[in-house]
């Protein structure tokens, strides 16, 4: 360690190279892996790279080993204190290492201080236990996916045994490892070259350029990163990288904008090999199973098409040289020039079995519906209807017994989960389930689905793309933030997203904002947070810009999409979501111009980015604006299940002007059901309350007006029903 002018404490290596900027207050040695460090009197966890396993938020943070055995678990006890209780009590949470991941507890527990000052050794490992035992029941419900959380974490670049070299990912018998090269901080406008594509945001201002396979005693690359690999590499090593026998792996990984490939290698005594599979026989199959859907639509087979995805993903290995392989493609055809294009999808499972590194076969075929987010847990697929006009709806009529007819919006995010004939059977975030031709239907690549942990914060069951409300809630525009504090109650990981996206929030908002977000009662002040000057008018934005765009990968996890890292001279690099709308203002150099609705402007490669309709209303706007879709979230209010959440949203929202009309006649259907009601006057404040009667209002004719005055007298009039003439008294 370091320390610069007796104050911040940071990291050399034995050369002198400084590994971590001096920049803590406090700073613990180094413990498989982790050392505790301090920040603006709070306490976190970092690696031996400087990332943060655990920002500093913890008032006390202390290290406990299983046993006296060197090579023994270690555990990170961390608490806070909860102010806001009428008696003291600490928040704590516990960290974990197992081989190269870090887990965090998904249950927080509540003490007070002197029970926390009680906790003992054999306390904490049952603790840290029970903490275990949540954890590795998640892995098994998701399947042991590789999934990264803004607030957990997991993956992490460091091993206990390995600290100096980076090495995690170990192979079965532990002779290999992965090793990760990090590249600088963000391009400028001025810089001579430039990340052109997405990145996993592991560590702010650091961009994943490599992964190399290396034998571990010898720290020799045995298996160079692939060069065919998009720059910085998007991989994929799970769920299962290597085989059993610890002598092949599979690597899966972007090269191009809608184009994933598997590489497979196997070990010559020397180093890893490439081993050559039969892609064209895979190829092959995609073509057939295209013609079939061409004649279909009454098609020839030489109709022109343009490639929307082609991948190849590693699942599994089956044995020790057999892996299945998920294998899509998806064209377009035009039909018509009234019609949206027609999309041709092909997606089957293939084992390919290794005899040697020039000879490996096709072992089984099977044709799937799409295997979600890389996981065999059921054969569906997420989608949407081809038709992107912000507008545009399908109702739905062919539903199943007992059910009734309903609608599917542009945008909205549904399931396949069948197929008859010329139709896909869907069922949407409500459980409405029907019948739609496939011609309609836009099913997504496994490799631009949300994974498992991001379903509850997506766009699928709400109608929100969660992370686009964050990044617009952080820029202090005051319907994010009402709308972000509205949409809440998630459990289990979700629910640590939450709870850590509400953290990051407060750091860049002023609790004036906050305040005004939540009550509604306090008036805009120039002392925010926020000093960037006059929020930018997106609608403005959006109508003077050339076009309207959103990334090829609509994935809305919160780790996918894409860092833009070349931005203008003085600007900050940031963060575009898969499924988030920005306005396309001009072309560079090959690139276009871009700006979000926070304000934020960069370039971005034309081949990674999809032009799309233009909204035109208000509500429309919502999804571009906050990362919400209007009349998904109305949905969700008239659904016979009333979804709590998506009651709470409509609550938070605002509309005037043109779709105020409009909005009015869905709060009051919505407020028509007693727990709707009930769930305003019980967690609104009263001046929510008040200005949700004024929303009520919009559009109507006088006499409406008394008519709503008189059903609602609780919002109208508080608790009491309004009172007649004041009587003088006697």
């Amino acid at each position: 360690m370091v320390n610069r002018n007796d104050r911040w404490w940071g990291c050399i290596d034995k050369s002198g190279k400084v590994i971590i900027e001096p920049q803590f207050e406090e700073m613990s040695d180094f413990l498989a892996g982790l050392a505790q460090v301090k920040r603006n009197g709070k306490w976190g966890l970092i690696d031996r790279t400087g990332r943060m396993i655990t920002s500093p938020q913890w008032d006390t943070c202390t290290a406990y080993r299983e046993s006296d055995d060197g090579n023994a678990a270690v555990y990170w006890l961390v608490a806070r204190e909860l102010a806001d209780k009428a008696e003291q009590h600490c928040e704590m949470a516990g960290f974990h290492r197992k081989r190269d991941l870090v887990f965090r507890t998904l249950e927080a527990i509540s003490l007070t201080s002197t029970e926390l000052s009680k906790l003992n050794k054999e306390k904490v490992h049952r603790f840290m236990n029970n903490c275990r035992s949540v954890s590795c029941r998640s892995f098994d419900r998701l399947n042991k996916s590789l999934f990264v959380f803004t607030v957990c974490a997991i993956t992490v670049l460091a091993n206990g045994a390995n600290p100096d070299d980076q090495i995690y990912g170990e192979s079965p018998d532990g002779r290999f490892g992965f090793r990760d090269s990090l590249a600088g901080t963000a391009k400028t406008e001025e810089s001579d070259t430039d990340t052109v594509g997405p990145i996993w945001n592991f560590q702010e201002g650091k961009n994943l350029l490599a992964i190399d396979v290396v034998e571990i005693s010898s720290k020799r690359v045995v298996l160079p990163s692939p060069k065919e690999a998009l720059t910085p590499i998007h991989l994929r090593r799970d769920p299962q990288a290597w085989s059993g026998d610890s002598k092949h792996i599979a690597l899966s990984f972007q090269t191009g904008p809608r184009m994933w490939t598997t590489a497979l290698y196997e070990w010559d005594g020397n180093e890893f090999a490439q081993v050559s599979w039969p892609r064209d026989a895979i190829r092959k199959r995609f073509e057939e199973e295209q013609a079939a859907q061409l004649k279909a639509l009454g098609l020839p087979d030489d109709t022109p098409r343009k490639l929307v995805y082609e991948g190849f993903t590693a699942l599994e290995w089956v044995d020790a040289t057999a892996v299945k392989v998920i294998a899509e493609r998806i064209d377009s055809v035009v039909l018509s020039k009234d019609q949206p294009p027609v999309e041709l999808d092909a997606r089957f499972t293939f084992v390919i079995k290794i005899r040697d590194p020039q000879n490996a076969e096709i072992a089984d075929a099977t044709k799937i519906l799409g295997t979600h987010g890389y996981h065999a847990e059921g054969d569906w697929a997420e989608a949407r209807l081809v038709d992107e006009q912000p507008e545009s709806s399908y109702l739905v009529k062919d539903v199943e017994e007992g059910q009734q007819p309903f609608r599917l919006y542009a945008l909205e995010r549904f399931r396949v989960v069948g197929e008859k004939g010329n139709d896909y059977v869907v069922q949407d975030g409500c459980n409405n389930k029907g019948r739609i031709p496939r011609r309609l239907v836009h099913k997504f690549p496994s490799a631009f689905s949300g994974d498992e942990i991001e379903i509850d914060c997506s766009a699928e069951s709400p109608g929100v793309y969660y992370w686009v409300l964050v990044k617009d809630a952080e820029s202090g525009y005051l319907p994010a933030l009402r709308a972000v504090f509205a949409f809440g109650g998630f459990d289990g990981m979700a629910g640590e997203a939450q709870a850590f996206s509400i953290i990051d929030i407060k750091k860049h908002v002023s609790a004036r904002q906050i305040s005004e977000a939540l009550n509604g009662t306090v008036k805009h002040s120039k002392s925010s947070a926020i000093r960037r000057g006059k929020r930018t008018n997106f609608s403005q934005v959006l109508a003077q810009a050339d076009a309207c765009g959103r990334l090829v990968d609509e994935n809305s996890d919160g780790f996918a999409g894409m860092r833009v890292a070349r931005i203008p001279t003085g600007k900050k690099p940031f963060q575009l979501y898969g499924g988030e709308y920005f306005a396309i203002i001009g072309e560079k150099d090959g690139d276009y111009i871009i700006q979000d609705a926070a304000g934020n402007q960069g370039y971005v490669a034309k081949d990674f980015v999809e032009t799309v309709p233009k909204p035109t209303t208000e509500s429309a706007m919502l999804l571009p604006l906050m990362g919400l879709h209007y009349m998904r979230v109305v949905k969700g209010t008239q659904s016979e299940r009333g979804y709590s959440e998506a009651t709470r949203l409509m609550l938070s929202l605002d509309l005037t002007g043109q779709s105020g009309a409009e909005h009015a006649k869905n709060l009051e259907k919505m407020l028509a059901r007693q727990d709707a009601l009930s769930l305003l006057l019980k967690e609104f404040s009263p001046a929510r309350v008040k200005a949700i009667g004024a929303m009520l209002l919009q559009g109507r004719s006088e006499n409406e007006k008394a008519e709503l005055i008189r059903k609602y007298p609780q919002i109208f009039h508080g608790d009491a029903p309004p009172r007649g003439p004041a009587k003088n008294k006697s």
